[in-house]
C-alpha cells in the first residue's frame, strides 16, 4: 500500500498546482503537505516497498521525490536558472554557507562556477529559492531601474531591525524617498567639512594611543580590530550625537551595552539568528533578558542625548547654526517643513551607530592588513600623505579628498573587503530583470564581493588587490564600486565613511610602519559583517 502513497500525493499535488494556475498559496500548501509527508517517512524510518541495493533505498527515493516536487512547484521562469547540485534537504546551501571560511566565499564560488548568467538560484531555510545577482546588467536593474520593485524581506527585518532600528534602513517605497530627502543634507559635502576637524582630532588620539601601547619598544604586535572599533565608536558618538560614547583606553558603559547588543556571546548570537525565522525573544532565559535590558538602556542613552542636544540647539541664537554633528543638524532643520521627532531621530541614530561604526572599523582593519602585506604600496602612500600633512596651511577637506594614491587604496580595500557581505531583497511585485521573470515574493541576494570582482568589469585579475587599477577610472561611474550599492538605496553615509577612513589612515600611515601580519586572517561566519575572527594582529613600528 505504501508504494502508492507517494505517487498519489504527487499526483494530487500536481492537480492542485495545475488548477491553481500560477504559483500561489494553494500550490504552496500542496507542496508543504508533500514535503511534510517525505519528512515523516524519514523520521519514522519506514521502508519503501521493494527497496534494495539495486533499486535504491527509501531515503534515496524520498530525497529524489522531494526534489522532484520542489522543482515541479518552482515558478517556470526560475526553474531553468543555473543552480548548485549539493543542496541539503530543507536547509539548501545554509550549512555550506555558514561553514565557509568567510560569509562571501560561497557566493563567489557559485558566481565563478556559473559565469555569464544574470542569476544563480540556490536554496536556503525550508528550501526557499533565492536568486543571487551575478551580472552587472541584472545588478543595475535591481539597484537602479527597478529599485522600488524590491523591499527588505520580512525575515531580515525581524532579525536586524530589533537591533538597528527602523530608520532609513528599513523604510520602503515613498517613505524611503521622503526620509532620504530629509537626511541627504546631513551628509552633504558642506556638512562633512564641518566634521573633518573631529575626524582629524580623533585620528590623532588613536595615533597617540597606539604610540602609548608601544611604550619604550620600537615595534610591537597590536590587535588592530579592537583599536579601530573603539576609535570609530568615539567618532560616531561625536559626529552623529555630539557626545562621547566611548574611550580608547578603557571601556565605557555605552561600549559595554553596545557589545551586548551587537556582539552577544554564544547563545545570544544563535537566538538573534534564529529569531529571524522563529520568534525566540519571548523565551524567559538569561540571554534574552540581557539583550532586552541592554537594548532598553541603549535606547534610553540615545534619547537622553537627543533631548540634551535639542536643548542646546534651542539655546543657540536664532539663525546661527554652529553644530558639527548630525543630530544637531536634524534638530536645526526641525520645523522648517521637516519633521524630525524624537522617535524618528532615535531610529536614524540606531541606524548610524549600528551600521556606521562596525562597517568602518572592519574596513580599516582590512586596510591595516593589506598595508602590512604590501610595504611598497605603504611607502608610496606615506610619501604622498606627508606632502599634504606637512603643509603649513593645515589639512583641509579638499586636501584629504585629493590624495590620489590614498583614494585608490581606500577604494581597493572597499572593493576587496565589502563590510556587509550580503544584502537580501524581496520582489514586492512581479518584475522582469535581465529577461527573467522574478515572481512577487521571490528573495534576491546582492553580494557586493561578487559584483566587485566581475570579470566583465575588472578583467582576469579582479580577485587581486591592486589599487593602481583605479587610476584614470571615473570615480562617479556606476560600475566602479558596489560596496555602498548604487541608486536610490545607496548607503547615505558613503562619503562620511570614506572621509573618516582617510583621516584615520593619514594619521596612522604617517606615524607608523605596518609589518608582518600574524598568518592568514580568519573571518567570523555567520556574521552580518566581514570582520576578523578573534581580531587581527600586525606589527606596528614607530616612525621618527
Amino acid at each position: 500500500m505504501l508504494r502508492w502513497v507517494a505517487p498519489a500525493s504527487l499526483a494530487v499535488a500536481g492537480i492542485i498546482h495545475d488548477l491553481s494556475g500560477p504559483p500561489d498559496q494553494s500550490s504552496h500548501f500542496a507542496y508543504q503537505i508533500l514535503a511534510a509527508y517525505t519528512l515523516l517517512m524519514a523520521a519514522l524510518q519506514l521502508p519503501y516497498a521493494n527497496s534494495s541495493k539495486e533499486t535504491g533505498s527509501w531515503p534515496q527515493y524520498l530525497t529524489s521525490l522531494y526534489y522532484a516536487v520542489t522543482e515541479y512547484f518552482m515558478p517556470s521562469s526560475l526553474r531553468n536558472l543555473p543552480a548548485p547540485d549539493d543542496d541539503t534537504p530543507l536547509l539548501g546551501q545554509t550549512i555550506t554557507q555558514f561553514t565557509a571560511d568567510n560569509p562571501s566565499t560561497r557566493y563567489l564560488f557559485l558566481s565563478r562556477k556559473f559565469p555569464r548568467t544574470p542569476f544563480i538560484r540556490f536554496r536556503v531555510f525550508f528550501d526557499a529559492p533565492v536568486l543571487l545577482v551575478t551580472s552587472l546588467g541584472a545588478a543595475k536593474e535591481v539597484l537602479l531601474k527597478e529599485c522600488y520593485a524590491f523591499k527588505k524581506p520580512g525575515w531580515f527585518f525581524r532579525g536586524v531591525a530589533e537591533i538597528s532600528g527602523v530608520g532609513l534602513l528599513f523604510s520602503e517605497f515613498d517613505a524611503h524617498k521622503a526620509q532620504r530627502k530629509l537626511l541627504q543634507p546631513c551628509f552633504s559635502p558642506p556638512n562633512l567639512k564641518k566634521l573633518l576637524p573631529v575626524f582629524r582630532e580623533k585620528a590623532a588620539e588613536l595615533g597617540d594611543y597606539a604610540d602609548k601601547l608601544l611604550g619604550k619598544d620600537e615595534k610591537k604586535v597590536l590587535e588592530m580590530y579592537s583599536l579601530h572599533t573603539r576609535a570609530t565608536l568615539v567618532v560616531i558618538g561625536l559626529t552623529a550625537l555630539g557626545m562621547d560614547l566611548g574611550s580608547l583606553e578603557h571601556e565605557t558603559r555605552f561600549q559595554e551595552i553596545y557589545d551586548q547588543v551587537f556582539s552577544p556571546p554564544g547563545i545570544g548570537q544563535l537566538i538573534t539568528f534564529i529569531n529571524s525565522w522563529v520568534p525566540l525573544r519571548w523565551m524567559p532565559i538569561k540571554a534574552n533578558r540581557d539583550f532586552i535590558s541592554a537594548m532598553d538602556e541603549l535606547k534610553d542613552m540615545l534619547r537622553q542625548a537627543i533631548r540634551r542636544r535639542k536643548a542646546e540647539v534651542a539655546n543657540h541664537k536664532e539663525g546661527v547654526l554652529m553644530t558639527k554633528d548630525l543630530i544637531g543638524y536634524m534638530l536645526e532643520q526641525d520645523g522648517a517643513d521637516v519633521a524630525f521627532t524624537e522617535d524618528v531621530i532615535l531610529g536614524h541614530m540606531l541606524n548610524i551607530v549600528g551600521a556606521g561604526h562596525e562597517t568602518t572599523a572592519s574596513t580599516l582593519t582590512w586596510g591595516a592588513y593589506e598595508l602590512a602585506c604590501r610595504p611598497d604600496i605603504q611607502g608610496e602612500l606615506r610619501r604622498e600623505i606627508r606632502m599634504v600633512l606637512d603643509s603649513e596651511t593645515g589639512t583641509s577637506y579638499a586636501d584629504i579628498d585629493r590624495i590620489p594614491k590614498l583614494d585608490n587604496f581606500v577604494k581597493e580595500v572597499l572593493r576587496m573587503y565589502p563590510s556587509v557581505p550580503a544584502h537580501p531583497r524581496e520582489a514586492a511585485r512581479d518584475v522582469v530583470i535581465s529577461g527573467v521573470v522574478v515572481p512577487k515574493g521571490t528573495n534576491v541576494m546582492i553580494c557586493p564581493a561578487v559584483l566587485n570582482q566581475l570579470p566583465e568589469v575588472w578583467g582576469d585579475d579582479g580577485r587581486e588587490f591592486r589599487p593602481s587599477r583605479w587610476e584614470g577610472m571615473d570615480a562617479n561611474s556606476q560600475l566602479a564600486l558596489m560596496t555602498f550599492f548604487q541608486g536610490p538605496r545607496q548607503c547615505i553615509g558613503k562619503n562620511f565613511a570614506i572621509l573618516e577612513m582617510k583621516a584615520i589612515l593619514c594619521e596612522m600611515i604617517s606615524r607608523f610602519q605596518f609589518e608582518s601580519p600574524e598568518g592568514a586572517p580568519t573571518y567570523d561566519n555567520p556574521s552580518m559583517f566581514l570582520r576578523p575572527r578573534n581580531g587581527l594582529r600586525v606589527v606596528l613600528r614607530r616612525l621618527s
